[in-house]
């Protein structure tokens, strides 16, 4: 935002300088063509000048940046641009008694009511103008930095987000272990091992916003073989389709933990030790898109929330990264639950 702020004052500059130039080349090009010389007398030709340059500075950096910004005193400003106009072309007037008379040697049928009112209007015009630019780019600079909060708005609240996903998986994945202590302990090493590389990756992997698709499938599969431990084929039929690697698209990115609220929803939603349970989970990645489904079984005598605790907080990083550019279809019967979800492969 430094860097842009800097660049709008440059071509601020820029517009500036570019008008002044031009104003000048017109006024030579204007006594070349009356009186056949750009150079006699070229001290009148900047005296012409000088009055509305006065004016310029004085409403550029003193009128319009305290007056209309700063103070939003826009009537007062109109005023005071009016006193200004007056007071400078009046002192012009006394100052440079000799530029006056100058009038009279360009044109015989010199009349001053006249001079002095397109002296007015020219003045005016020039005020507005520095007023116009002056609005055009203080609302550039503005729009910049409204971008610059939303993003520091949007970076804070998606990792506030991430961190209620991160507590919430530890204490599942604890409870899982723990269980499984007492059914069979040398299992539940091995989960402590699979654990720790679950741990890893949530704790030191998932800082930025996106991360390689690659890395969330190995998460994803170890969070599946942890979940084997606990659940037997002969309870949980767990059924996944990855693609292989080489058709798995290298640029391929998404959020960080984004698939971890579906496969816990799945869990624990969709196994009962009473009836037949199931899991299928799928991954496709059809024109330039990654299209994450679950199904699983239904058994809602199991659950207290349909939704689950993280489907919320999904759906809200959704509509924060992708805003409309993302699907998430969910569909349920009495015997089955699914969601399938579509987003973009690609960051931009």
């Amino acid at each position: 935002m430094f860097n842009t702020e800097h660049n709008n004052r440059y071509w601020e500059l820029l517009v500036h300088l570019v008008f002044w130039m031009v104003l000048c080349i017109a006024v030579f090009l204007w006594f070349f063509i009356n009186k056949g010389s750009i150079w006699i007398p070229t001290y009148y030709h900047f005296l012409l000048l000088c009055p509305f340059f006065l004016i310029f500075l004085i409403n550029n950096f003193l009128l319009v940046p305290f007056l209309y910004f700063r103070h939003n005193w826009k009537l007062l400003y109109l005023v005071v641009a009016a006193a200004v106009i007056f007071i400078v072309f009046r002192l012009y007037s006394l100052l440079f008694p000799d530029a006056t008379a100058y009038y009279k040697i360009l044109n015989h049928s010199y009349n001053p009511q006249l001079v002095t009112f397109f002296r007015w209007i020219n003045a005016t015009l020039m005020v507005l103008l520095n007023l116009a630019i002056k609005i055009l780019f203080k609302t550039a600079k503005d729009k910049e930095r409204v971008r610059h909060w939303e993003k520091n708005h949007l970076e804070a609240e998606l990792n506030y987000l991430r961190y209620q996903i991160n507590p919430h998986f530890f204490l599942n994945t604890l409870n899982n272990i723990y269980a499984l202590i007492e059914i069979d302990p040398e299992k539940a090493r091995m989960a402590v091992l699979d654990f720790s590389k679950l741990m890893r990756y949530v704790l030191y992997e998932t800082v930025s916003m996106f991360t390689p698709i690659s890395k969330e499938i190995e998460f994803m599969q170890n969070y599946l073989r942890l979940m084997r431990i606990r659940y037997p084929a002969d309870a949980v039929a767990i059924n996944v389709q990855i693609p292989p690697e080489q058709d798995i698209p290298r640029h391929a990115q998404l959020p960080p933990l984004l698939f971890l609220s579906f496969l816990e929803n799945a869990f624990k939603h969709g196994i009962s030790y009473k009836a037949p349970s199931y899991i299928r989970l799928s991954l496709d990645f059809p024109h330039n898109t990654i299209v994450f489904t679950v199904v699983n079984s239904y058994h809602p005598q199991v659950s207290k929330d349909d939704s689950g605790f993280g489907m919320s907080n999904v759906r809200k990083r959704l509509d924060l990264i992708y805003g409309n550019r993302y699907q998430l279809q969910v569909g349920q019967t009495e015997l089955e639950y699914s969601i399938v979800l579509t987003i973009p492969a690609s960051i931009c």
